[in-house]
C-alpha cells in the first residue's frame, strides 16, 4: 500500500528542509546506487539546481545522477527520451500563424489580423492541452452546441486550426508536455519508484493531477509539500494552494507531519514581525531597533525599479550564500510591468519564474473591449470612458488631442460618470468639433450593442466595432 502524504504548513516552517532530508536518507539507504528509484520534482530547472545543491552540501558520497528535476522532464525520462523535443511559444506563433493565413475561415476571417489574437489562440490551445482535452473529446463535447450558426462557424474554426496544429507539431518531430503525460498516463503500466518528492509547487494543472495519480499507484512512498496559513485572516491569499490540497485529497493524500510554528527564514526581529502583521486586521506597531533589515528605496520609473532590484539581486547572489530560487520579487500587480521584468532580468542574467496565471481581461486588447462595454454597463464612467478613448489600440482611429480635450472638459465641468452629464458636453461651445464627434461616436455604439436581437447581432457588432477601431496587424 502506497504511503501519500500531503506536508502543508505556512511559508518558512523548513517543508524544504524536511524534504531535502528525507531524500537524503532515501540515497543513503537505497541499495540501488546510482539506479535508485528517488525522486525530487520541482516547478523549475532554477529550483532544481538549487536543490541538487543543497543534496549535495549534505555530504552525499559518490556520484550523483540526475533524479532532482522538473515535471516535464520526469516524464521525458520515464518515456526514454531527451526532454528537448517541445515546442517554444516562438514556434507556436510561426506554426499558427502559417495555418492562420492559408486556410478560408467562416469565423476567424474578420478577427486572424486582430492585433492580440494570435497570443489569444496559442493561450487557448495551451489551456485545452493542460486539460488534456483532444480534438475528438472537443469536438463530442460540442455537438449539443451545433445548432447555433454562430458557435458552429466557430467550432469549425478552432477545429480546424487545432487539428493542423497537431499535423505540424508531428512533422516537426516535436510534442507539447502534455502529450507526453498522456502518453505516459495511458500506457498503464507501474513504474517501480522508491520515494517521489514534489516540492514549490501551488497547483497542479489538470494533467499534471493525473501524472500524480499514476505516480501514487506505482511508489512506495510519495511526498507533496504545499504552503497554507495557519491563520483564518489569511486564508483568501492561498485559494490555488487550497484547493490543490483538496484535489490531493481526492487522489489520496493524507496530511500529518507538524511542522513548527514560526518563520524559520526570517532571523531577525523586524522581518519576522514584517511576516506576522503584513496582512494582519490590526497590524501591530513594531518595537525593536533593527533598522538595516528593511530598506525602502525610491525610482523614477518602472524600469529603474526593476534594475535596482535587479542589482539588489545580483549583489546578494554574489556576496552571500544564497541562491537565485531564494529570491522572490512580489508586485501589486504584473499588469504593464512583466515585459520590463524579463528585458531587465534577462540584461541582468537572472533566471526569473513568474508565478501568476494570466487572465484573459489582462490581454491589453481583450481588457479594451471589456472597458468599451463597461461605458454602457456602468453608467459612463469617466475612467472607462477615458480608458477607451486613450487607449493605443484606437490611436489610428481616434485623436489623442481630442481625447485630452473631453478629459480636461471632465475635470473642468466635474463630470465624473453619467451618460446625460457627457452629452451636455455637446452644447458648449469650448468644447471641439473633434472631442465632440468623440462622444457622439461612443453614444452611437451604445445604440448598437443596446439594441442587438440575440448573440448573432451582438458578435456582427462587435466586429464592426473592431474594424472601426482599426486594429490590424499582430503583435511583435
Amino acid at each position: 500500500m502506497p504511503i501519500l502524504e500531503l506536508w502543508a504548513s505556512p511559508p518558512g516552517t523548513g517543508k524544504t528542509r524536511a524534504c531535502i532530508e528525507l531524500f537524503r536518507e532515501s540515497l543513503l539507504t537505497s541499495k540501488a546506487g546510482i539506479e535508485s528509484r528517488s525522486f525530487f520534482i520541482l516547478p523549475s530547472r532554477e529550483h532544481a539546481e538549487r536543490i541538487q545543491h543543497l543534496v549535495l552540501k549534505t555530504g552525499i558520497p559518490g556520484l550523483f545522477n540526475a533524479h532532482i528535476l522538473t515535471v516535464n522532464d520526469f516524464t521525458a525520462r520515464s518515456l526514454g527520451f531527451s526532454s528537448g523535443r517541445r515546442p517554444t511559444d516562438a514556434v507556436r506563433r510561426f506554426i499558427l500563424k502559417e495555418i492562420l493565413e492559408g486556410t478560408d475561415w467562416k469565423c476567424f476571417a474578420e478577427v486572424k489580423d486582430t492585433k492580440g489574437f494570435l497570443r489569444l489562440l496559442m493561450d487557448t490551445l495551451k489551456e485545452f492541452k493542460a486539460g488534456l482535452l483532444t480534438v475528438e473529446e472537443f469536438e463530442r463535447r460540442a455537438q449539443p452546441l451545433l445548432k447555433d450558426p454562430v458557435f458552429r462557424s466557430k467550432f469549425r474554426d478552432i477545429s480546424v486550426v487545432w487539428k493542423n496544429y497537431e499535423q505540424s507539431l508531428e512533422s516537426l518531430g516535436l510534442k507539447e508536455s502534455e502529450d507526453e503525460i498522456a502518453q505516459l498516463v495511458l500506457r498503464r503500466q507501474k513504474a517501480s519508484l522508491d520515494l517521489v518528492i514534489f516540492d514549490g509547487f501551488y497547483h497542479f494543472t489538470r494533467a499534471q493531477e493525473r501524472l500524480m495519480e499514476w505516480m501514487a499507484s506505482s511508489a512506495r512512498r510519495m511526498v507533496v509539500t504545499l504552503t497554507l496559513p495557519s491563520d483564518a485572516y489569511r486564508r483568501g491569499l492561498f485559494g490555488y494552494p487550497a484547493r490543490t490540497r483538496e484535489a490531493l485529497r481526492r487522489i489520496g493524500f493524507k496530511e500529518g507531519k507538524n511542522f513548527p510554528r514560526g518563520n524559520l527564514r526570517a532571523s531577525r526581529g523586524a522581518l519576522r514581525h514584517l511576516e506576522e502583521n503584513v496582512f494582519a486586521e490590526r497590524p501591530r506597531l513594531y518595537r525593536g531597533d533593527d533598522e538595516t533589515a528593511i530598506h525602502i528605496q525610491e525610482a523614477s520609473s518602472e524600469e529603474q525599479e526593476m534594475e535596482l532590484v535587479a542589482r539588489e539581486i545580483r549583489r546578494l547572489y554574489r556576496e552571500s550564500p544564497l541562491h537565485y530560487a531564494d529570491v522572490c520579487v512580489i508586485l501589486r500587480s504584473l499588469s504593464g510591468r512583466e515585459k520590463v521584468m524579463e528585458s531587465v532580468f534577462r540584461r541582468f542574467g537572472i533566471p526569473f519564474f513568474i508565478h501568476e496565471r494570466k487572465k484573459l481581461i489582462e490581454h491589453g486588447f481583450t481588457a479594451t473591449l471589456s472597458r468599451f462595454l463597461d461605458v454602457f454597463l456602468e453608467g459612463w464612467r469617466r475612467e472607462d470612458l477615458l480608458f477607451v478613448l486613450k487607449s493605443s489600440y484606437l490611436a489610428e482611429a481616434v485623436s489623442f488631442e481630442a481625447a485630452a480635450e473631453l478629459e480636461t472638459a471632465s475635470f473642468r465641468r466635474s463630470v465624473r460618470e453619467g451618460k446625460e452629464a457627457w452629452l451636455g458636453l455637446l452644447d458648449l461651445g469650448d468644447v471641439s468639433s473633434p472631442a465632440k464627434a468623440l462622444l457622439r461616436f461612443v453614444r452611437e455604439w451604445e445604440e448598437r450593442f443596446l439594441s442587438s436581437k440575440g448573440a448573432g447581432e451582438f458578435e456582427r457588432n462587435v466586429f464592426l466595432l473592431l474594424r472601426s477601431f482599426a486594429m490590424g496587424g499582430e503583435e511583435a
